[in-house]
């Protein structure tokens, strides 16, 4: 798990916020199950990350509907770049992920990954069995897990040189 600083537990800030929710409502019930406290992060309208986060959550809604809010939320941008780049885990899904490459659609976004997006024409739409390659936050290496997707954002490349899962048909 995530360790917070001694004598207190985790602060995990998962994406949300009172026009959307990102995520599942489990995500929170298992972090505080599992000892974490959990605050929200709305990506369009917060400046910053709260103050203590040792971990960041971003869910499945992003950035499609809002490309242009999350871009010119700058400061955020900056803020949740400097937290991945001092190495704090950030887990995302889905569009969420869209969120951490360089741009999106021509926009910036938060920049972390060396990639880009833009919608594709086809949605795909279904469950893989993936296998997770690496150690992570999420789970150790070479466990299966099963997830939905559905999208038509495509990202550009697909993975970097060390990827986190594996599926037939991917990397």
């Amino acid at each position: 798990g995530v360790g917070g600083q001694a004598g207190r537990r985790p602060l995990i800030a998962v994406a949300g916020g009172p026009r959307a929710t990102y995520g599942y409502i489990e995500t929170v019930e298992l972090l505080v199950a599992a000892g974490a406290d959990v605050v929200t992060l709305d990506p369009i309208s917060d400046r910053v990350l709260p103050e203590g986060t040792d971990g960041l959550i971003i869910g499945g809604g992003l950035p499609e509907a809002y490309a242009e809010e999350l871009s010119v939320n700058e400061s955020l941008r900056r803020a949740v770049a400097a937290f991945a780049v001092a190495g704090k885990p950030v887990a995302a899904e889905g569009t969420g992920l869209v969120w951490l490459c360089r741009e999106f659609a021509g926009r910036p976004m938060c920049g972390i990954l060396d990639a880009t997006a833009r919608v594709g024409e086809m949605v795909v739409l279904g469950y893989r069995q993936a296998t997770a390659v690496t150690n992570s936050a999420l789970m150790p290496a070479g466990v299966h897990a099963v997830g939905h997707k559905l999208h038509r954002t495509l990202v550009t490349p697909r993975c970097g040189p060390h990827p986190a899962w594996s599926w037939q048909g991917g990397p």
